[in-house]
């Protein structure tokens, strides 16, 4: 009898450290997530400034291809 308690006990010890390392497992998941979408958020921004300068870049390069140069006014 005492040996089927103590059996019962490490069965149930075993059950709660599956589940220990399962929740962590999966906060582990979560935490990767949360750095991706941190990641796609920094790219997202990056581009976007990205996109900015080369659009003012090619407007300088069409307005001294036209021949109307720098003005005071773009300063």
């Amino acid at each position: 009898m005492r040996g089927d308690e103590v059996l019962q006990l490490l069965d149930t010890l075993q059950i709660f450290l599956l589940h220990l390392r399962v929740h962590q497992g999966l906060l582990l998941l979560a935490a990767q997530a949360e750095d991706l979408v941190c990641d796609g958020v920094v790219v997202l921004f990056v581009v976007r400034l990205f996109d900015e300068f080369l659009l003012q870049l090619l407007e300088a390069f069409v307005n001294a291809f036209r021949g109307e140069g720098f003005g005071v006014h773009d300063m």
